[in-house]
């Protein structure tokens, strides 16, 4: 298994920066681990698996996007 440590972000922090991997909600349904992008009408979340296609979120299909947190440690079982 694997671990991810998150910093939780803080109103008086900055959110996640383009480029960096945090954890997003979306529409209070779903959890995401994924490096964030931002776009002309939105923002694109990019898995580090490249089987994944990415998540691309706007006014149009999204009612609630929020910043949990940025990842700031990964740790994987070595076997």
């Amino acid at each position: 298994g694997r671990r991810t440590i998150l910093r939780q972000r803080e109103e008086s922090l900055r959110e996640v920066e383009v480029g960096q991997i945090g954890c997003f909600e979306i529409d209070g349904e779903r959890v995401c681990l994924k490096r964030f992008y931002k776009t002309d009408t939105g923002v694109m979340l990019v898995s580090e698996n490249p089987k994944y296609a990415p998540m691309v979120f706007n006014v149009d299909n999204c009612q609630d996007f929020r910043c949990l947190g940025l990842a700031v440690l990964k740790q994987s079982v070595i076997k």
